[in-house]
């Protein structure tokens, strides 16, 4: 009998980190280190950062869901975010920025599972309600494009002004369907600049 071909990725091998830390500077008064931008409710009756979990919970089990932060932080955000475990709260002992945060995540899901792929998102996004739909399958194609290979997906935005403290992701050809599967909703293309070669994006971008 010949093996069943692959139709879409299994929940259970999708995983999430959430990026968390920060010194809670840029809305000083407001934010202090223990208390940044992403636990504050501003635009909402809910945090940044529980609003980001909220986004994501219908894609993804809470038990994989990672919140990387540091040790001042990760009290408040486990009162914040009871439903996800406890351990999956990681409070580094000292900040090195997002590379080594990431790094930590993947190696977390790595010894979860070999077959798992893991989207990094910040805690602080602003997406309207009537873009959170959107978002949503948009990371949904996301995962199940990466899990048919080696691939970096890069999800960004329009930029609406030039920005020195960003890079510029520019899009070439959009990838053709996936042999055997529906087509997505979401239009794929490889990126073409020349320091950022291996990631796909969904459009020119900032990020």
């Amino acid at each position: 009998m010949a093996a069943k071909k692959k139709t879409t990725l299994d929940p259970k091998d999708r995983f999430v980190a959430i990026l968390a830390g920060g010194k809670g500077e840029r809305f000083w008064p407001l934010s202090r280190e223990a208390t940044p931008k992403q636990l504050l409710a501003l635009l909402d009756k809910k945090s940044f950062l529980q609003q980001t979990f909220e986004r994501v919970k219908a894609l993804v089990p809470a038990k994989n869901i990672f919140i990387i932060t540091n040790e001042s932080q990760a009290a408040a955000i486990r009162k914040q975010l009871p439903r996800v475990p406890k351990d999956n709260v990681i409070a580094e002992p000292c900040g090195r920025d997002t590379c080594p945060a990431i790094t930590l995540a993947a190696a977390l899901v790595g010894a979860r599972s070999t077959t798992g792929v893991m989207a990094v998102l910040p805690s602080d996004h602003v997406i309207s309600a009537k873009g959170e739909k959107k978002f949503q399958r948009i990371l949904e194609d996301s995962f199940d494009l990466a899990s048919r290979g080696q691939a970096i997906i890069t999800i960004g935005i329009q930029p609406t002004s030039p920005e020195t403290g960003y890079g510029y992701i520019h899009a070439g050809d959009a990838l053709p369907a996936v042999p055997g599967r529906k087509p997505y909703k979401t239009v794929f293309h490889r990126a073409e600049n020349g320091l950022w070669k291996n990631p796909i994006s969904t459009k020119p971008c900032a990020w």
